[in-house]
């Protein structure tokens, strides 16, 4: 799950940084989070690069509005939420 919040952290980085794309780890379950966030309408895509990174394209609606207002982990080491 550490692949997961550290998507979550650089997505949160790369929006707070107005930038139009980041890489990030892949793995099949943040794959499956990113396609959610796609059909959600949250990003513009993603791009698998390699079998360890994915180029997710952030989306904004004005210059300096991002879709995404806020996004974070909640779950801790103890207690696991999904």
């Amino acid at each position: 799950m550490h692949l997961v919040s550290n998507m979550i952290s650089i997505i949160k980085v790369g929006i707070l940084s107005r930038r139009l794309d980041v890489v990030v780890p892949s793995s099949n379950y943040c794959i499956n989070i990113l396609s959610t966030l796609y059909r959600l309408g949250f990003i513009r895509g993603f791009i698998i690069i390699d079998c360890k990174s994915v180029r997710v394209l952030l989306k904004y609606v004005a210059v300096n509005r991002s879709v995404i207002r806020s996004i974070k982990v909640i779950s801790k080491p103890s207690r696991r939420v999904y």
